[in-house]
């Protein structure tokens, strides 16, 4: 049987509190198991390789014997398919977890996709998170100022890129990145940026699927910031 598995890691801190979430899709793009799980205090990177792991193991369950996975760290992805070196030691022992897993299939393979399209997985790492830790909240924005929001983007940026805030405010300033934090687009970016990261949930379901496209959006420019 073959199957489609999405899977993405999350952490909140790089290192901090991780969760691992998977999508076992058929080849009709119907869900067959969805998985969320909490792994405990890790790196993105390691949590990303948990989350692949954990999808392998989900898939197996199922008697899935042809696999693709897909993962939004182009890093993982490379690395399992040889592309990349694994530099560091813990990431050694998980890729070579994930490498002795993907042997059991028959066919296996991984690529690369855009973050927009593995939401689900990274929502379900993220409720593994929040049902771990007790942590979710829920945030007004339209009862928050657009000081307190902008503060918020910035120390958010500085979690996932591993920048000072100082820094990623310069970056704005220069148009390294281009948020409108003054427009109504930039409040919605920086609802949409929270969600991204688990710290919040959305308020008005209306904006789900057009916040998830924004959260992709500038979790892209933000990967990209000169370091």
């Amino acid at each position: 049987m073959r199957a489609i598995v999405n899977t993405d890691g999350a952490s909140r801190g790089n290192p901090g509190d991780s969760g691992a979430g998977a999508v076992v899709l058929d080849t009709d793009g119907r869900e067959m198991v969805v998985v969320g799980e909490y792994i405990g205090r890790a790196t993105n990177n390691e949590a990303e390789y948990h989350a692949l792991m954990l999808g392998m193991r989900a898939a197996r369950e199922i008697g899935v014997t042809e696999i693709e996975c897909r993962v939004d760290s182009e890093l993982i992805a490379k690395q399992i398919n040889g592309e990349y070196r694994v530099k560091k030691p813990e990431l050694k022992v998980l890729h070579s977890q994930a490498m002795r897993l993907a042997q059991k299939f028959e066919s296996f393979n991984i690529r690369h996709v855009p973050r927009g399209t593995n939401a689900h997985a990274d929502r379900l790492a993220n409720e593994a998170i929040d049902a771990a830790i007790g942590e979710a909240k829920v945030v007004d924005v339209a009862a928050v100022s657009l000081e307190d929001l902008a503060a918020r983007i910035y120390e958010l940026a500085s979690t996932l890129t591993g920048q000072t805030a100082d820094g990623i405010r310069r970056a704005l300033q220069q148009g390294a990145i281009e948020v409108q934090v003054r427009s109504e687009i930039g409040l919605r970016t920086i609802e949409a940026a929270l969600t991204l990261a688990g710290r919040v949930q959305c308020v008005s379901e209306e904006t789900q699927a057009e916040l998830c496209s924004l959260a992709a959006e500038i979790a892209e420019r933000w990967e990209h910031l000169p370091r």
